[in-house]
C-alpha cells in the first residue's frame, strides 16, 4: 500500500471474533499466519457446528468424571473447547490454509473424513489429562501447610502457565500429547519435596531460575507488542521439558534438554 511517499507492507490475517470472523492486516507474516490459524479454526467451526456439537458429548464423556463433574475450573467452557479442538485437528492442521472460497469448500470436505479420527484422537487424550490435573490440585492442596513456599508458589505458576482457561484450543497439539506427563512429573516432585528431597530441588531451582525469569520477560514483551515468535515458543516448550529433566527425571523427556541447550535456543530468539 502506498501512503504518500511511503511504501507499507502489510499481510492478511483472517481474524476469530467469537460468533465470527473478520480480515485485518498485520505488520509482519508469522503473527498473520498465526492468528489465521485460530480464525479459520473458527470458520470451520462455525460452518460445520452440527456436525461438531453431534461428536462433542463423546468426546466429554470419554474425559471422564473429572471434567463431565464441572469440578474444574480450566473446564467451564469445555463443550466449546472441545469443538474448537475438533475443528483444529480435523480441518486445520492437516490441510494448506485455504485461500479462497473453492479451496475453503475442498477443506472441509476433507475435514469431514478426518473427523473421526480427530473424535478418537483427542478421546484418547483427555482422561489421563484430567485425571493427572485434578491429582496435582488435591497435592497441592493437602501439602499447603508442609511444602516449601518458594517450591509450591513455582508449581501453582507452573499450572497456571502450562492450563491457561483455553489451554485445549490454544496449546500446539504435539505438545498438548505430553500433558499428562508433565502433570505427573509435578506429582512427583511434590512427592518429593513431602519425603525429604528439599536440598535437592531448591538446587534445581537455582538452574530452572535464570531461564524461566527470561522466558516470562520476553513473553511479556511479545504481548504487550502482539508478535507472536515461533523461537520463544519452542523455548517455552523446551522450559517444561528442563522441568522433567530437573524434577522427575525418571519419566524421561521427549527432546533432549539441558541448560545450554535452553541457551542455544535462546540465541535464535534474539
Amino acid at each position: 500500500m502506498r501512503r504518500g511517499d511511503f511504501l507499507l507492507v502489510g499481510f492478511p490475517a483472517l481474524v476469530d471474533r467469537g460468533d465470527r470472523v473478520s480480515l485485518r492486516l498485520g505488520d509482519n507474516r508469522v503473527t498473520a499466519q498465526r492468528v489465521t490459524r485460530g480464525g479459520l479454526r473458527r470458520l470451520f467451526t462455525l460452518a460445520e457446528q452440527r456436525e461438531l456439537k453431534s461428536q462433542v458429548p463423546l468426546v466429554a464423556q470419554a474425559s471422564g468424571r473429572r471434567a463431565a463433574g464441572g469440578d474444574l475450573e480450566i473446564t467451564r467452557d469445555l463443550n466449546a473447547q472441545l469443538a474448537e479442538l475438533l475443528a483444529q485437528r480435523a480441518f486445520v492442521d492437516p490441510l494448506p490454509t485455504p485461500r479462497s472460497a473453492e479451496e475453503f469448500e475442498a477443506a472441509r470436505k476433507a475435514g469431514q473424513r478426518e473427523l473421526p479420527v480427530a473424535v478418537q484422537d483427542v478421546a484418547r487424550l483427555l482422561p489421563s489429562l484430567f485425571e493427572e490435573y485434578h491429582q496435582v490440585c488435591c497435592q497441592l492442596e493437602e501439602g499447603a501447610a508442609v511444602l516449601p513456599g518458594d517450591a509450591a508458589e513455582d508449581l501453582r505458576g507452573q499450572l497456571r502457565e502450562l492450563m491457561p482457561e483455553r489451554f485445549l484450543v490454544e496449546t500446539p497439539w504435539g505438545w498438548l500429547l505430553h500433558f499428562p506427563r508433565y502433570l505427573r512429573a509435578m506429582r512427583l516432585r511434590i512427592e518429593k519435596l513431602r519425603t525429604g528431597g528439599r536440598r535437592s530441588d531448591a538446587q534445581a531451582m537455582v538452574a530452572l531460575q535464570p531461564h524461566l525469569a527470561r522466558f516470562r520477560n520476553r513473553q511479556r514483551d511479545a504481548a504487550a507488542r502482539n508478535t507472536c515468535e515461533p523461537a520463544l515458543e519452542e523455548y517455552r516448550w523446551l522450559l517444561e521439558e528442563f522441568r522433567v529433566s530437573l524434577f522427575a527425571q525418571l519419566l524421561g523427556t521427549a527432546v533432549k534438554v539441558s541448560s545450554q541447550r535452553l541457551d542455544r535456543q535462546w540465541a535464535q530468539i534474539h
